[in-house]
């Protein structure tokens, strides 16, 4: 498979068009939903429980899932200008594992394919990739977690399957314990918010693409 891949990036301003003020259940399944992504009008979702990818369509309630096998799925995101291909992360036989999944999500498929795409963890030693998003410019970040340790950490790394050598890239954060999640500012395409779990703080970092640095410049209390 070829390096030249661009991850798409959704706005979350998009969901206040369809999602109301109160809490209102959208899909009613078993199973353990994480890894919310809004793209097309439609709210994708893993169910780490079933090693499934779920796109529920927002204009007519419709919900498709895509059965992929391969165990724990940690995250998923679309790859640009190819409607039909996603990003997505799994871990199988003690393994993390990232993959190209091929499923059309108009319609449910109970052995869609999936393409290894590479072995871009090789040094990561974390045991868990704990979650991924795309940033405004493209490309792609994800969250781990140690948990063989105890208390457990994690470390926040980027990938860029366009910038070689050094398609992935981890930064240092000092007194980080471990993330739930990033999600970058709505105007602003150089500062994001991060979640650490471990201090329950939010931390705003300040993101330099020309040298791929971060400093952080807030941190808020919950």
């Amino acid at each position: 498979m070829g390096m030249h891949l661009k991850f798409s990036y959704t706005r979350f301003a998009q969901l206040k068009e369809i999602i109301s003020l109160r809490p209102e259940e959208v899909v009613d399944r078993s199973g353990a939903t994480d890894g919310l992504m809004f793209h097309n009008n439609q709210l994708y979702f893993i169910d780490s429980w079933t090693g499934e990818v779920c796109s529920y369509h927002v204009d007519n309630g419709h919900l498709f899932c895509a059965t992929t096998g391969l165990g724990h799925i940690t995250f998923v995101v679309p790859i640009q200008d190819e409607p039909q291909k996603y990003l997505i992360s799994y871990h199988l036989n003690n393994k993390k594992v990232i993959g190209v999944l091929n499923w059309n999500s108009y319609e449910t498929n109970r052995a869609a394919r999936v393409n290894i795409y590479g072995n871009i963890y090789g040094n990561i030693r974390e045991n868990t990739i704990a979650g991924g998003t795309v940033d405004p410019h493209g490309v792609l970040w994800f969250w781990t977690m140690e948990t063989n340790v105890n208390p457990n950490f994690g470390n926040l790394y980027s990938f860029n399957p366009n910038l070689l050598p050094e398609l992935v890239k981890k930064y240092d954060l000092p007194h980080n314990s471990m993330s739930n999640g990033i999600v970058w500012h709505l105007n602003n395409p150089t500062i994001f918010y991060y979640i650490d779990v471990g201090y329950q703080r939010i931390l705003s970092f300040t993101y330099n693409k020309a040298l791929g640095t971060i400093y952080r410049s807030e941190w808020f209390l919950p």
